[in-house]
C-alpha cells in the first residue's frame, strides 16, 4: 500500500486536479490519498490556504468576512464546475465555512485558542 500526498498547484484547477486523479488511477497499491488546499493558479494568485488564514484573522478581528468566503468558494466552483459535480459540493462547503465564520465567544478567544495563537511557547 502506498501513501500519497498532493497540495498546492497540483490542486490549483480542476485540470490539475484531473492530473491527480489519473496518477492516483494508474498504480492500485496507492489506497491513501491525502490532499491540501488549492494552490495559486498562476504568479500572482493566492492560495487557498492563505485565504483560509486571512478569514480565521477576520473572523477573530469582528470583521465581516462574507466578501472572503465568496473568493473562496470561487476557487471551488472552479473545480465542481470542471468535474461537472453537483452543486451540494460548494453548498456544503459554504456551510462550513459560514459556521466557522460565525465570532467566537469571549471565552474562546482568551482561554480557548490554541497556544501558538495566544503567543506562548
Amino acid at each position: 500500500m502506498k501513501v500519497i500526498k498532493f497540495g498546492g498547484s497540483s490542486l490549483a484547477t480542476g485540470a490539475q486536479l484531473a492530473k491527480v486523479v489519473k496518477i492516483v488511477q494508474a498504480d492500485a497499491t496507492r489506497q491513501v490519498v491525502v490532499v491540501s488546499a488549492p494552490g495559486k493558479r498562476s504568479k500572482t494568485d493566492v492560495k487557498v490556504t492563505d485565504l483560509l488564514g486571512q478569514l480565521a484573522d477576520q473572523v477573530l478581528a469582528g470583521k465581516n468576512p462574507e466578501a472572503l468566503i465568496e473568493t473562496i468558494l470561487a476557487r471551488y466552483t472552479e473545480i465542481q464546475q470542471h468535474f461537472a459535480l453537483t452543486d451540494d459540493v460548494v453548498a456544503r462547503l459554504r456551510q462550513h465555512l459560514q459556521r466557522l465564520a460565525k465570532p467566537p465567544t469571549p471565552a474562546w478567544t482568551t482561554s480557548a485558542r490554541p497556544s501558538w495563537r495566544r503567543g506562548s511557547t
